[in-house]
């Protein structure tokens, strides 16, 4: 198990209790999704993941370890935090410079270069390498941030609200990105509230409401709207389900479309299931 949480409990100063026993396992390779409102403590539990935030009651297991006993430099060789705001992670004068800080300590120099440019290569950032970060778009920033983090090697990506903040175009590369390193095998977990990247990427979705897991299941499950309990946990969560899934729900409650599923998640799989209906007319037609 790559990560495991026991009962976690979190309080910050002033007895704000964030977290109330939580408990979850993510395996080396899935893709997760953590969502819910501001405030509901998604950003709080991610934070235990490198050991940023320690438990206040409860066991966190990065890899079979205790992250109240293990270092946060150790933890972050295994889980890599891209946070949301870019400006709080970029401080150096130039990209190379700022994928290469973090391992002049950990490796020669041959295997330095190695990584800067692999990184530098996977995120389409050579020809921004001699900039200063802070001169950059803010989809850029979140590239070299990435990069940065991509650079030393982490078997787990957190990225927090990747696509918020951004046009379409900007969002879309951010997108591409996080899939490129997917690809790479890592394990990822997503913090959002863009729900279409949510039913696009996510293999698994959890819900996040008042410091407890409200939901942990697939996106299909979560947005299926012909079912109560999945209304009610979007409700509760104060979460929009893609559009595509509203529109298929209604098409097929009001709008004649018996046959139509009802938990269609995103524009192809709408355009594929109408195809398929009149097809099935046509040969009835006939």
């Amino acid at each position: 198990m790559m990560i495991e949480v026991e009962n976690l409990y979190f309080t910050y100063p002033g007895n704000v209790q964030a977290l109330k026993g939580v408990n979850l396992s993510i395996e080396e390779g899935e893709f997760v999704a953590i969502v819910g409102p501001n405030g509901s403590g998604k950003t709080t539990l991610a934070l235990h993941f490198n050991g940023l935030l320690k438990p206040t009651r409860g066991c966190v297991y990065v890899k079979g370890k205790d992250t109240r006993e293990t270092c946060v430099e150790e933890l972050s060789t295994v889980v890599g935090y891209v946070f949301q705001n870019p400006n709080h992670q970029l401080f150096n004068l130039t990209v190379r410079d700022e994928i290469a800080f973090a391992l002049k300590r950990r490796l020669t120099k041959s295997e330095l270069e190695e990584r800067v440019e692999d990184a530098l290569s996977l995120f389409g950032l050579k020809a921004f390498e001699d900039l200063n970060p802070f001169t950059l778009s803010l989809p850029l920033k979140k590239l070299v941030a990435m990069a940065t983090v991509y650079a030393m090697k982490p078997e787990v990506f957190v990225l927090d609200e990747p696509t918020t903040g951004q046009d379409f175009f900007g969002a879309k590369l951010v997108e591409n990105a996080v899939l490129k390193v997917r690809d790479t095998g890592k394990t990822i977990i997503v913090i959002t509230h863009d729900m279409k990247f949510v039913a696009r990427h996510a293999k698994r979705v959890i819900v996040m409401v008042d410091g407890e897991i409200a939901f942990n299941g697939e996106p299909r499950e979560l947005f299926d709207q012909s079912t109560q309990d999945a209304r009610k946990t979007l409700e509760r969560a104060k979460i929009k389900p893609p559009k595509t899934a509203l529109l298929s729900y209604m098409l097929r409650q009001d709008g004649g479309f018996k046959d139509l599923p009802a938990n269609l998640l995103i524009p192809e799989e709408f355009v594929e299931a109408l195809a398929k209906l009149r097809s099935k007319s046509v040969v009835k037609c006939l």
